[in-house]
């Protein structure tokens, strides 16, 4: 299943803080602002750019930075994906209209 950003949230930075900004009109769905790391900008960047499944992330992100076990991001990337599509920031693509 391939997984897209929810329009309206954007990435940026305040204070040297990463952040995910939701648009007034998604407040009663998700955070309005939520703090991100390095890596999660990175997934958010790619997902943003089109529909990915959790593999071809995970794939990306092992490209990207320097690991040492695959299974830890393995791990935490699908969980990642899970967590923001729980919380409203990503959706699934057949879910879109």
């Amino acid at each position: 299943m391939k997984y897209h950003t929810q329009k309206g949230i954007v990435l940026t930075s305040i204070g040297g803080q990463l952040v995910l900004v939701a648009a007034a009109s998604l407040h009663d769905r998700v955070s309005y602002v939520v703090s991100i790391n390095e890596t999660t900008a990175f997934c958010w960047e790619k997902l943003s750019q089109g529909g990915l499944t959790v593999e071809e992330l995970i794939d990306l992100v092992l490209g990207e930075f320097d690991v040492n076990d695959e299974e830890t991001v393995r791990t935490e990337i699908s969980e990642l994906v899970q967590q923001l599509y729980e919380k409203g920031y990503i959706v699934a693509e057949k879910e879109l209209a």
